[in-house]
C-alpha cells in the first residue's frame, strides 16, 4: 500500500529492530488522537521558514496528491516516483532534493 517495492517495509522493520529499545508508542497512539486528523494546510501560508516538501507519486499511505493545498511561501516542491519510505526506496533522489534545497536557500 505504501511502497512500490514489496520488501520496503521488511527492510524498515529490520532497521527498526536494530535500534535498542525502539519506541513504538507514538505509532501506537497517534492514530487515535483527534488532532492527528486535523487539516493544517491552511496554516502553511503564514509559515516563513524554507520548506522541502518531498512527495511520492506512489505514496498511497497519505496519497500522491497530498501536497495540494499547501501554501508555504518558501517552498521547494520535489516530486519523487517513490512511495512512503523514500530513504529506503530512492535514497539518491532524496539526497538530490536535499542538496537542491540547501543550495536554493543558501544553507
Amino acid at each position: 500500500m505504501g511502497s512500490r517495492y514489496p520488501d520496503t517495509f521488511a527492510k524498515l522493520d529490520e532497521a527498526s529492530a536494530g535500534i535498542e529499545n525502539f519506541n513504538y508508542d507514538l505509532g501506537n497512539k497517534i492514530m487515535n488522537s483527534s488532532e492527528y486528523w486535523n487539516n493544517f494546510k491552511p496554516l502553511t501560508g503564514s509559515m516563513q521558514m524554507p520548506v522541502l516538501y518531498f512527495y511520492g507519486t506512489t505514496d498511497f499511505m497519505v496519497g500522491p496528491e497530498h501536497y495540494k493545498g499547501i501554501e508555504f511561501p518558501n517552498l521547494l516542491l520535489w516530486k519523487n516516483k517513490g512511495g512512503h519510505v523514500p530513504f529506503l526506496e530512492d535514497k539518491e533522489d532524496m539526497e538530490e532534493a536535499i542538496i537542491a534545497y540547501l543550495e536554493k536557500y543558501k544553507f
